[in-house]
């Protein structure tokens, strides 16, 4: 499994919103994210219909200095005094750096509440990833001991230490 030790900030535009925002977890997120095998817009959709203020899933472009980009998903929340869109990137192994999970703001409120979303994101990512890593204790313990192993590192240690 290759998962990303760092990825790439962009400065795009999301038609109507404020952003891009990194909020700090956001590191731990694309981690999780990259670790997770043959996620597609249904998993990703299940990944969080559970949370609060989800309203669905869409195929959202950006726009920056290199052009349009179209993303994997954009993953929508909307509660009384704002919107939320959490922007998940493709994932290849073509990039170097893969572009990083983005958070795009409508309307007013406080931070709080993008911390809260996206911890609670990187808590249905983890409760999902341990999920996925049980079927494969069945088959390879080994793998799992590998895999967990490489997430803590680039999580804790980082890419400075290779």
């Amino acid at each position: 499994m290759s998962v990303p030790t760092m990825a790439v900030q962009v400065n795009e535009r999301l038609a109507g919103y404020a952003g891009p925002f990194y909020p700090h977890n956001i590191s731990l997120l694309n981690i999780l994210y990259a670790a997770l095998p043959t996620l597609c817009g249904n998993s990703l959709e299940a990944i969080c219909r559970n949370l609060e203020g989800f309203v669905g899933i869409e195929r959202l472009n950006t726009i920056g200095a290199e052009g349009i980009y179209t993303w994997f998903w954009g993953t929508k929340f909307e509660f009384p005094d704002r919107k939320f869109v959490v922007m998940f990137p493709w994932l290849n192994n073509t990039e170097m750096y893969p572009r990083s999970i983005a958070v795009y703001i409508d309307g007013v409120g406080s931070t709080p509440s993008m911390d809260k979303l996206t911890n609670q994101l990187v808590s249905e990512f983890f409760a999902r990833l341990l999920d996925s890593l049980r079927v494969k204790l069945e088959n390879d313990k080994k793998a799992i001991a590998t895999e967990l192993t490489i997430i803590l590192f680039d999580y804790y240690v980082g890419p400075e230490a290779v």
